[in-house]
């Protein structure tokens, strides 16, 4: 039953990642030429003008208004925004949560924070960029910034939901650990759509133009992150567990690390799935249980 449920689930995300790519190959509108600006002259961005009759492009007034505002730089501005918010959500982000699953390292807790911590500050680069272009074309209210900012505000959250397992008073809350893991996973694939949703956005205002050749590798290569992060996130790793009723859970894995850094190896987290899995652990020869020595008693004359 487990398995009909994950093979669902993986065709279902397989096809959103198809749907993404063929978006990214959907030819727009014929652009018209236009006269090149000096951010004009990088090998990533063509001379073309935005595309017409496009219901998704700013009002003509905008433009006007505009584009006698933009600086020289852009253009530049532009690529990095796209860059910074690729590599966080192309490769930080999926790398912060792959390798929490695959890698049993002792410190594994603080190495997929300061992943995660890192594909944040970039993200909050690329945002603030795109704050910047968005005020000065007068966009912000444009879904791909809208997007933008919600998934920025839903990634601040994310420290905040573990935070109570790095205080021994403050009960451990499970649903918080469901939800971290969920909402990430779902932000990850926000993302990248986004992402996608800039390329088209990108085309509705005046200035350089991203080549078909970008929009196309950036599909491609966001549906392959894509399904390469579900295989090994939620599909390899649960069908990798022996029995769901049996298996050590993020939470538990992350006590046991944080009791092993402070110093305290013999502590483990006392919940039901603790016991669940110390049981398994000792079936499969993991663990060797071993029975403290008491002293006989002696025996009443």
């Amino acid at each position: 039953m487990a398995l009909n449920k994950l093979s669902s689930t993986f065709l279902l995300l397989v096809s959103l990642s198809a749907t993404l790519t063929g978006a990214q190959l959907i030819p727009a509108s014929p652009p018209t030429p236009t006269v090149p600006i000096a951010s004009a002259s990088s090998s990533w961005l063509t001379t073309t003008s935005p595309m017409s009759n496009s219901a998704y492009a700013p009002s003509p007034a905008t433009w006007s208004k505009g584009a006698s505002k933009y600086p020289s730089y852009f253009g530049e501005a532009k690529i990095a925004h796209a860059a910074l918010g690729a590599a966080a959500f192309l490769f930080c982000f999926p790398l912060g949560g792959i390798i929490v699953k695959v890698w049993p390292h002792r410190h594994i807790v603080w190495i997929h924070a300061a992943i995660q911590m890192f594909a944040l500050a970039v993200f909050v680069a690329s945002t603030g960029l795109g704050i910047w272009m968005g005020l000065k074309i007068n966009a912000l209210d444009h879904y791909h910034c809208v997007i933008g900012l919600v998934t920025l505000g839903l990634l601040g959250l994310q420290p905040l939901m573990k935070l109570h397992w790095f205080h021994e008073k403050i009960p451990k809350v499970v649903h918080f650990v469901h939800i971290h893991l969920w909402l990430g996973r779902v932000l990850i694939l926000l993302g990248i759509v986004d992402g996608g949703l800039g390329f088209q956005f990108a085309a509705t205002f005046k200035g350089p133009q991203w080549a078909s050749g970008w929009k196309i590798a950036y599909g491609v290569c966001g549906a392959l992150v894509w399904i390469i992060y579900v295989s090994v996130v939620i599909v390899w790793v649960e069908l990798k567990k022996p029995d769901a009723g049996m298996t050590r859970i993020a939470e538990n894995e992350e006590m046991t690390a944080l009791n092993q850094a402070r110093g305290r190896t013999d502590e483990r987290p006392k919940t039901a799935e603790t016991v669940a899995s110390t049981v398994h652990d000792v079936e499969v020869g993991e663990v060797v249980p071993i029975e403290p020595i008491r002293p006989a008693r002696p025996r009443a004359l």
